[in-house]
C-alpha cells in the first residue's frame, strides 16, 4: 500500500508527478536507442477553480476523480496518464507513427469533455485545452519537452480555450511579445489571469531572470547586497521547471543565491506536499531561503509548519491581522501567538500591510523582527530603489501628531548620533565575553542618514 501511494495520486489513483518523471526518463531512454518518436500531452482544465470556488472542494475533487476516469478511456495499455496537481494532468504517448496520433488522441479527450460530468445533484461542464511536444523535434530532454509542451498548453488557452496546439518554436517568441503588451496591470487581476491562461510559467521565467540581473547590477555598482524575494505561485512552484529556471538565472546573472528569496503560499503546501518537500529540499540545497507568504488566511495547518519548519525560513503575517492591531485589542494575541510560534521553530516573522505608527509601535512591542508596508515605501520603479539602496536606511513617514505620540525610542547603550555626512574611521575589537583579543584594525565606514 505505501508503495502504491508513493507513485500515485491519493485522490485520483492516478499516477502522480514523480510516477510520471519516472516513466518519462524510461520512454526518453527506449526512445534514443529505437528511433521511435513520442507524444507528451499536457492538460488544463477550463474554469475548474470556478467550479471548485462555487461548488466547494468536496464536489471539486468527486470532479477530478471523474475526469481522471475519462482521461484514462481515451488512451491505450502502454501509455500513461497522470495528475501533476491540481486541475493539470499529462499523458505520455510512447513509441508514435507519426504527429497524427498524437493529434488524434488529444481530439478524443476534447470531444469526450464536452458530455456532462454528474456529481451529486449537478450537471457540470467543463472544457480541457491541450498542448502538445513531440521528442525528438522538440526537445531532447524531460525539461524541454516539459517547457514547450507547457507554452503549447497556453497558446491554447490564448486562442479561446477547448483545443489542443502543437508546440512550434514561434510560441516562445509571441509569449514574450505579450509581456510588453500588457502594460501595468495590478497583480490581483494580472496574476489570476496568468495562471488561468497558461502564461504564468513563462512570466516566472522572465522574472527570475530580470530579478536576478538587476540586482548583480546594484551590487557591481557599489550599492549594499541585499537579498530580493520573488513571489512564485502554486502552479509555477510545482512546475518541473521551477529549479531549472532558478538555477539558469542565477548562473547567468552570476548572482549568489543568498541574495535571491523565493516566496510561496500556504496553499502551495497543499497542492502535493512530496513534490513540495522535494523542491524546498533542492532550494535550500542551493542557499536560497524561502517565504511563506499571507500566514493565517487559508488552511494554516500547525501540522504543515511542523512538517515543513526545516525548509521554510520566513513566515509572513497576512495584512488582514495587521490592519486590526490597536492597542489593548484582545486580537493581539492571535499576533503574538504566530511571532512567539515561529520564532520557536526558527523562522523570521514579517508583518505585512504595516501603514500606521500604532501599528508599527505594537509589533515592535510583540517582537516581531522584520516589517513591510506603506508606512516605509510604496512600490517604486528600479532607479528609486537603488537610491534607497544607496541612503541605507528607510524612515517611517509619520505625520506631526504619530511623531510625537510615538516618538523614536533610543535603546542603544550608548548615545546615537545621526551624522550627515559619511565618517571614515579605523576600528579594533579589543574584548568579548571579558575576555581579550587581539584581531587587528579595519577600516570602517559610517553612512550619513
Amino acid at each position: 500500500m505505501n508503495a502504491f501511494l508513493a507513485y500515485h495520486d491519493s485522490l485520483t489513483e492516478l499516477p502522480n508527478r514523480r510516477m510520471f518523471e519516472r516513466f518519462l526518463t524510461q520512454t526518453l531512454e527506449k526512445s534514443k536507442s529505437s528511433g521511435q518518436s513520442f507524444a507528451l500531452v499536457y492538460l488544463d482544465m477550463d474554469r475548474f477553480k470556478s467550479i471548485n470556488d462555487s461548488l466547494g472542494h468536496a464536489v471539486g475533487d468527486q470532479l477530478l476523480i471523474s475526469i481522471a476516469k475519462r482521461l484514462q478511456e481515451q488512451i491505450r495499455e502502454t501509455d500513461l496518464v497522470a495528475r501533476m496537481g491540481g486541475d493539470e494532468f499529462t499523458v505520455i504517448l510512447p513509441s508514435i507513427r507519426d504527429l497524427n496520433c498524437a493529434t488524434e488522441v488529444a481530439k478524443r479527450i476534447i470531444e469526450k469533455f464536452q458530455e456532462p460530468f454528474i456529481i451529486e445533484q449537478y450537471e457540470l461542464f467543463i472544457t480541457t485545452s491541450a498542448g502538445i511536444s513531440i521528442h525528438p523535434n522538440d526537445g531532447e530532454d524531460s525539461s524541454t519537452l516539459m517547457k514547450n509542451a507547457d507554452s503549447a498548453l497556453y497558446r491554447a488557452k490564448e486562442l479561446g480555450k477547448n483545443n489542443y496546439q502543437i508546440y512550434t518554436a514561434s510560441m516562445n517568441i509571441q509569449t514574450y511579445k505579450l509581456f510588453n503588451e500588457w502594460g501595468l496591470v495590478p497583480p490581483d487581476e494580472f496574476l489570476p489571469i496568468s495562471e488561468e491562461t497558461g502564461l504564468i510559467i513563462p512570466l516566472g521565467q522572465w522574472v527570475k531572470q530580470t530579478v536576478c540581473q538587476q540586482n548583480k547590477k546594484w551590487q557591481q555598482s557599489g550599492l549594499r547586497p541585499i537579498p530580493i524575494l520573488i513571489n512564485v505561485s502554486a502552479k509555477e512552484f510545482l512546475s518541473r521547471v521551477i529549479i531549472h529556471d532558478i538555477q539558469q538565472a542565477l548562473s547567468d546573472s552570476e548572482l549568489d543565491p543568498q541574495y535571491l528569496e523565493i516566496e510561496i503560499t500556504e496553499g502551495s503546501l497543499l497542492e502535493n506536499a512530496d513534490s513540495v518537500m522535494t523542491i524546498l529540499h533542492i532550494l535550500s540545497k542551493l542557499g536560497i531561503k524561502i517565504s511563506l507568504d499571507d500566514f493565517g488566511t487559508g488552511y494554516s495547518s500547525l501540522s504543515y509548519l511542523k512538517r515543513f519548519k526545516r525548509t521554510i525560513n520566513i513566515l509572513k503575517i497576512d495584512k488582514s491581522f495587521i490592519q486590526d492591531l490597536h492597542r489593548d485589542n484582545d486580537d493581539n494575541v492571535i499576533i503574538q501567538t504566530i511571532i512567539q510560534l515561529a520564532q520557536h521553530m526558527n523562522m523570521s516573522v514579517v508583518a505585512e500591510g504595516v501603514e500606521t505608527a500604532e501599528q508599527l509601535h505594537i509589533l515592535k512591542r510583540l517582537k516581531c523582527d522584520l516589517v513591510q508596508g506603506y508606512l516605509f515605501s510604496k512600490p517604486i520603479p528600479a532607479a528609486q530603489f537603488a537610491s534607497l539602496l544607496e541612503k541605507g536606511t528607510l524612515v517611517p513617514l509619520m505625520n506631526e501628531n504619530e511623531q510625537e505620540q510615538y516618538p523614536y525610542e533610543n535603546k542603544r547603550s550608548y548615545f546615537r548620533v545621526d551624522l550627515h555626512f559619511p565618517l571614515l574611521a579605523s576600528m579594533t575589537v579589543i574584548e568579548i565575553n571579558e575576555k581579550n583579543i587581539e584581531l587587528g584594525k579595519t577600516d570602517i565606514k559610517s553612512h550619513a542618514q
